[in-house]
């Protein structure tokens, strides 16, 4: 006698693969393009967080503020962060000692939606969802 899988068996097995796909795919795309976005978000916490070490490392005072959903700082366009939508209310001033008026750069990535919170009078900084 013959041991074996039959086609049925087979066929089976190829449908459940495939679902098992159809429903993971879209999932691990969807993880994917967040942990990239998040990924962008955190390259802006970082700039922003250089800017509040320059300040104070070098006496300078820096404005952050935005303008047709555009980074600026000290009323310049920054280039590096095409990809974002980036909406600042009230500027956000890094003083060269050391303190900051605090605020909140709200950011549009790819349809994810992130919070730089600047705390005054310390300036430390956190990233938020939302």
């Amino acid at each position: 006698m013959k041991r074996g899988f039959t086609l049925i068996e087979l066929l089976i097995v190829v449908a459940l693969i495939a679902v098992l796909l159809g429903v993971v795919t879209p999932l691990s795309i969807s993880m994917y393009k967040s942990y990239e976005a998040s990924l962008k978000a955190e390259k802006l916490l970082i700039y922003i967080s250089s800017l509040r070490r320059h300040a104070f490392l070098y006496g300078e005072v820096y404005e952050i503020s935005s303008k047709d959903k555009k980074l600026l700082i000290n009323e310049k366009p920054i280039r590096g962060f095409k990809a974002f939508s980036i909406n600042i209310k009230k500027p956000i001033y890094f003083y060269s000692n050391g303190t900051s008026s605090g605020g909140v750069i709200h950011l549009n990535i790819d349809k994810y939606f992130y919070k730089i919170k600047v705390k005054p009078p310390s300036g430390e900084l956190s990233l938020e969802n939302g």
